[in-house]
């Protein structure tokens, strides 16, 4: 099954520390994973853009 993370490099509520060695297990599961890391960006960073432009 394909999945993309996207992940805030600046993201204190769940770190790249955590969400990277997730993709890494996607990967290894066969299924093909696009993962963006987003520097300067923080947790919520979605979100936050929904509410702004909406």
């Amino acid at each position: 099954m394909p999945c993309y993370v996207a992940q805030g490099a600046a993201d204190t509520l769940v770190e790249p520390a955590i969400t990277l060695p997730f993709a890494r297990r996607q990967c290894a599961t066969g299924g093909p994973v696009e993962m963006a890391l987003l520097p300067d960006v923080g947790h919520g960073f979605a979100a936050r853009r929904r509410r702004s432009t909406g």
